[in-house]
């Protein structure tokens, strides 16, 4: 059998194709890999689309944006990853590139912030995107803007940012009777 890769009647080489061939074509296509140079051994060893799974490659035809959906350890960084090495290695003429700038938060962080007319009274950060109001912690606050009583408290919560701080924020409006209780009827 004879491989040539990139031949309109070669089958697609990489390694899910090997792995689902029969054992005679896996041991005729590993004799010709231990034929290979060390240059070309190190060739492969670095080849992603001979690595990787169908569903890391990127998809096929012009596109803007490419979402890859996937749990811990599908490779999605390493897919993205060698995308970028591939624009990098590639022709400028091929579509390669060579300025890139790669963007992402590296933690996950929510501001979120109690204010009574503008007057912030409680501010707080969290690491997920959910935060419980505990009743201590409402009670407590109540006693703070006592004064203020009846009022609307207004929750504003927003993303942070290492690089940017604090983006726009989601705000929920609270009444907080005389007696310090939140109605949750009532939201505005």
């Amino acid at each position: 059998m004879t491989l040539k890769p990139g031949a309109k009647s070669s089958p697609k080489l990489n390694i899910d194709w090997l792995k689902s061939q029969t054992k005679n074509v896996q041991k005729e296509v590993l004799e010709t890999l231990t034929a290979l140079s060390e240059s070309e051994a190190q060739a492969l060893l670095w080849n992603w689309p001979f690595w990787a799974r169908q569903d890391q490659l990127p998809p096929p035809g012009t596109w803007t944006s490419w979402m890859m959906l996937g749990g811990r350890g599908a490779g999605k960084t390493r897919a993205g990853a060698e995308w970028v090495r591939g624009r990098v290695e590639a022709n400028l003429t091929d579509g390669g590139c060579r300025n890139i700038a790669l963007v992402g938060e590296t933690t996950e962080r929510y501001r979120v912030r109690l204010s009574v007319e503008g007057r912030i009274f409680f501010e707080t950060e969290t690491q997920t995107p959910e935060w419980i109001y505990a009743r201590t912690l409402q009670t407590a606050h109540a006693e703070k803007i006592s004064d203020d009583l009846p009022a609307t408290v207004r929750l504003g919560v927003a993303q942070m940012s290492a690089e940017f701080g604090a983006g726009p924020e989601a705000v929920l409006n609270l009444k907080l009777s005389a007696e310090g209780k939140y109605d949750t009827k009532r939201n505005t």
